[in-house]
């Protein structure tokens, strides 16, 4: 049979679910060579090379993903990636340093020496060293933004003459959320924000919560959860009552699909992420295309890992 290599990126909510480790288990299940990444604009980017048929069946099984995973586009293209854009391990013939590789073909590991004397460093620090448990952090608004951005009352605000739109953290014990599924998702560190869009132009405002993303210092990049995802989510956890049943309770208190503000309304309703990485110390929740009219404004709203008091 004839022998391929085809390049692939993989766009959509497809980082923090596990989707680089399972392609590579699917490519190595069907006896292909070549790497997967995870990169820095949250897309997995993979070479396969083998047979032609394993090579169209795994790039087809890209287009889905693993559970929870929300694949929107799998573009093929006839080169890679020449940029520092990796932020998690692959395998290529040319190794960078400090890289960690995975190899499809044999699945083992390898580490460079910097890579081997970064994570001596760690341990050395984490274990040698006695340190006072930390509580449960959340993301507060951070005291710099972009202009039109302020705090008031621990809530980041943009605010102009059309819109004003406030980003509030959820914590336990705030009276934000009543209902289980939520503080269960906030005990278990998942990100919830609580933002309202008001409208205080003429025209119509739509949000779309496809366009929206979080990423942390870490570079662990975030779509919102949506229907799908939350059914996922609440199948798993619940054993007794169908997840159907639970999620139609849910239904207007979080933003999921298109949102349309009329004039002089405002909206108000969560905002969940999957949890960010445990050494994230700060994080940026990014709005694009937030239409008012036919006209498109971005936002950025600076974040800050702070403890349920905002301390």
């Amino acid at each position: 049979m004839k022998r391929v290599r085809v390049h692939v990126i993989v766009e959509g909510f497809v980082q923090g679910v596990f989707f680089r480790a399972n392609t590579a288990d699917k490519a190595r299940s069907r006896g292909l060579g070549g790497w997967v990444r995870n990169n820095y604009d949250g897309t997995v980017e993979a070479v396969f090379e083998g047979e032609e048929g394993p090579v169209k069946d795994v790039v087809e099984w890209c287009r889905k993903g693993p559970p929870g995973a929300r694949v929107e586009g799998v573009p093929q293209t006839g080169k890679t990636r020449r940029t520092n854009s990796m932020i998690s391990g692959y395998a290529t013939i040319k190794r960078s340093p400090g890289t960690f590789l995975t190899c499809l073909t044999c699945g083992g590991h390898a580490l460079t020496r910097l890579a081997v004397f970064s994570l001596f460093l760690v341990l050395f620090i984490n274990h040698g060293c006695s340190t006072t448990p930390e509580g449960p952090k959340y993301l507060w608004p951070a005291e710099s933004g972009h202009p039109g951005y302020l705090i008031i009352q621990g809530a980041g605000v943009f605010e102009d003459e059309r819109i004003r739109v406030t980003v509030r953290p959820v914590v336990p014990g705030d009276g934000t959320i009543n209902k289980t599924i939520f503080k269960e998702l906030l005990d278990e560190n998942y990100v919830i924000l609580d933002m309202t869009i008001e409208n205080r132009s003429e025209e119509k405002i739509m949000f779309n919560p496809s366009h929206t993303s979080l990423m942390d210092n870490q570079l662990e990049y975030r779509k919102p959860i949506n229907y799908t995802d939350l059914f996922t989510i609440v199948r798993k956890k619940e054993k007794e009552r169908p997840p159907e049943k639970i999620l139609t309770g849910l239904r207007g208190t979080y933003y999921d699909l298109n949102e349309t503000v009329p004039p002089g309304k405002k909206t108000k309703k969560l905002l969940l992420f999957h949890p960010l990485s445990e050494r994230g110390k700060s994080a940026v929740l990014k709005i694009k295309e937030l239409y008012i009219g036919t006209d498109t404004i971005s936002l950025i709203f600076p974040l800050r890992m702070r403890g349920a008091d905002g301390q």
